[in-house]
């Protein structure tokens, strides 16, 4: 009887996912596939699946060990890559190949040939074909599903586990090999990608593994660079790229990328912590929504004791601390209004917070310390950078000309302002009580229940086909107007 793994680790998610039995089941939950977005049943005692209760995110256990590289039929001649959403410009839905209809999770695709097909279309695979072909070999391989111990022709490495053979010549390579990536970045080398190769071509004069120097067997797959000739071993690359990743994981301090696409931190807060679902709307506008998520944000990176005066980039001159209430603190400043306004996120200033007196300039502590690097779902593919400029730019997630301090990626023209950037992953709204809602990539197929506009993300109910904008979602119920 084969033993289920408890825990995965799958690309269109930033925490493990674990498995999840039919008793563990909250009745809350929208409980759909978000890579096939069908929905998942329970209707045996025994049914299981994959998923992530902090952030209502599941996955069918088909779907959770989908391979990352595959060959279909329709599309021989290069292999197809799974990646989390259709990779194009603009959040654009793609039309699977193959049964030509919309979709916008998990896709596999070529890069070269803008070759998509979706997951219901990549399951039948394995019922109408019994082998596969790879890229490294000319003959089609044959599916080991019993374990058997091999010296594997891809890594020289003898393994026990599934693989695939070739009945022809006995080419034989494991499961985990199969499903390197094409390409692949390095920390000691970061400043080129480095491409699997199958062999070792004769250009390479001295084939000794740049990580740890041993000989690297002329037969056997590599990384290499094509521009500095730099060649590590298969099982180096894999190791070393996994060892940085971890240690990134273990270490989110100075400049290191964190990722803050959502505010339920796997390694920051507690299993109660995660389970913490905030409420909306909001009674009135005087509780002010978007100030907290900032702050639980910046909780996330831990607490942190303000210096008494720092020098921050937004600024030209040093900024002072102040921790009194600001009530108390206001009768410092010769102000027009009565509430200052943060300078970083726009909202209103409250204890403690930095000041120049000399410009009435403001600024949260916790705006203060938003950290220099993040990744956010809204633009996946490239890490964002925060600006600390004097300009204000529209949101591409909003849609709204925000804060100051906003990150952004230069190569694309996006632009995400510190309020969209702290939502949390998972709320709870009355508009749609029945079950919880997620922040999610949406495409240009979707549009807000509310206002109708047009998303880029939203809250989200995927089986209830259930969207509600940024600007809508932290709208409160009641308003106050100077003519009212």
């Amino acid at each position: 009887m084969a033993v289920e793994v408890v825990q995965v680790q799958n690309l269109g998610h930033d925490h493990p996912l674990m498995l999840i039995k039919k008793e563990e089941t909250d009745e809350s939950w929208d409980l759909s596939c978000y890579g096939c977005g069908q929905p998942i049943s329970i209707s045996s005692s025994s049914s299981s699946y994959y998923g992530c209760k902090g952030c209502v995110f599941f996955l069918h256990k088909t779907c959770a060990q989908l391979p990352h590289n595959m060959t279909y039929p329709c599309h021989p001649q290069h292999p197809l890559t799974l990646l989390p959403n259709p990779p194009y410009v603009g959040g654009v839905s793609a039309q699977c190949d193959v049964c030509r209809e919309i979709f916008n999770r998990f896709t596999y695709h070529c890069s070269l040939c803008k070759y998509d097909i979706d997951v219901k279309c990549a399951l039948v695979v394995p019922s109408i074909q019994q082998s596969i072909e790879h890229t490294s070999h000319l003959h089609q391989l044959i599916p080991m599903l019993k374990e058997s111990m091999f010296s594997c022709d891809a890594c020289g490495i003898k393994h026990e586990g599934t693989s695939f053979l070739c009945t022809t010549c006995g080419y034989w390579i494991n499961q985990k090999c199969a499903s390197s990536p094409i390409d692949l970045k390095l920390n000691n080398h970061h400043h080129h990608t480095l491409s699997l190769i199958y062999s070792i071509p004769g250009l390479f004069q001295e084939i000794h593994c740049s990580i740890c120097s041993e000989e690297i067997c002329r037969r056997s797959w590599a990384y290499s660079c094509s521009e500095c000739h730099y060649l590590v071993h298969l099982h180096c690359a894999v190791s070393d790229k996994e060892s940085n990743e971890t240690e990134n994981q273990s270490h989110d301090r100075g400049l290191n990328p964190i990722n803050l696409s959502s505010s339920n931190s796997a390694t920051a807060t507690s299993d109660a912590d995660l389970h913490k679902v905030i409420h909306l709307p909001l009674p009135d506008d005087s509780a002010d929504i978007i100030t907290q998520f900032i702050k639980k944000m910046a909780a996330i990176q831990g607490k942190h004791e303000g210096a008494a005066e720092i020098k921050h980039g937004s600024h030209r001159h040093p900024l002072t601390l102040y921790e009194e209430p600001i009530d108390h603190a206001s009768s410092y400043f010769n102000v027009a209004w009565n509430v200052p306004k943060c300078c970083g996120c726009a909202q209103s200033i409250s204890a403690p917070f930095y000041c120049c007196l000399e410009c009435e300039f403001f600024l949260h502590v916790w705006c203060a310390k938003l950290p220099e690097e993040l990744r956010h779902p809204a633009h996946p593919q490239h890490t964002l950078f925060l600006s600390k400029g004097s300009s204000v730019i529209k949101c591409k997630c909003c849609n709204l000309f925000g804060s100051t301090l906003f990150y952004e990626c230069e190569e694309c023209y996006f632009y995400l302002d510190c309020k969209c950037a702290s939502l949390p992953r998972v709320i709870k709204h009355e508009s749609h009580d029945k079950h919880t809602l997620a922040l999610r990539p949406t495409f240009s197929s979707g549009t807000c229940i509310s206002c109708s506009a047009s998303l880029r993300m939203s809250f989200e109910c995927w089986g209830c086909k259930f969207n509600l904008c940024l600007r809508c979602t932290i709208l409160p119920r009641t308003v106050r107007h100077r003519y009212c």
